[in-house]
């Protein structure tokens, strides 16, 4: 028993027609011969992926790209480059906006603005920023995050999680972060929050 098997051919214009492209657009994708950076390209967008999802979306392309460069020993990569393969693959992180939540000043002991928007270190342990930050979890609670960063590397020197936010928070995090970088003496910038101008502060 023999089975028949017809055959039928569709043209280049119809496929284009039904996936939406140009038929130049194929012929330049056909024709189109691999440049030496796109095997690199296509191995970064599995690991830029991965770091994307396993920080929920918070992190652009800047603090991807320094995960992904804490991770290779061997080449580190530019962040324009996984700029555009998160553009490629529509990896957009979430603006997290402000709740207008912040500490009154206390006491008047304001220091001036040495750092002036100047957000670029030469080397480590030059610039550190800090903040706290509240979080709410479970039936309402609240916590309190307090971390202490470094402006060369964008790296968290050190950092705590506690249920008061008051002045030994404070405190704790900053004598880590000098037991951590002994000899470091570190530009460390804050807002004006009560706990940074306070006396046990200064």
């Amino acid at each position: 028993m023999f089975e028949y098997h017809q055959e039928t051919s569709v043209s280049i214009q119809s496929l284009c027609s039904v996936l939406d492209v140009s038929r130049s657009g194929y012929y330049k994708w056909l024709n189109h011969t691999p440049s030496e950076r796109e095997p690199e390209a296509r191995q970064l967008k599995k690991p830029a992926k991965e770091s994307f999802y396993h920080y929920k979306g918070l992190f652009g392309y800047r603090r991807i790209t320094i995960t992904l460069n804490r991770g290779s020993k061997e080449k580190q990569h530019d962040k324009k480059v996984i700029r555009r393969l998160m553009v490629q693959m529509g990896l957009k992180s979430h603006i997290r906006r402000s709740n207008g939540y912040s500490t009154k000043t206390s006491y008047v002991n304001k220091e001036e603005n040495v750092l002036n928007r100047e957000f670029k270190a030469d080397k480590l342990n030059q610039k550190w920023v800090t903040n706290i930050t509240h979080l709410r979890y479970r039936d309402g609670q609240k916590a309190y995050l307090i971390a202490i960063k470094d402006l060369y590397d964008g790296s968290i020197t050190a950092y705590k999680v506690r249920k008061f936010n008051n002045n030994g928070l404070v405190m704790e995090t900053l004598n880590e972060a000098i037991e951590r970088n002994s000899g470091a003496t570190s530009l460390l910038h804050s807002d004006r929050g009560s706990q940074y101008t306070s006396k046990h502060y200064r």
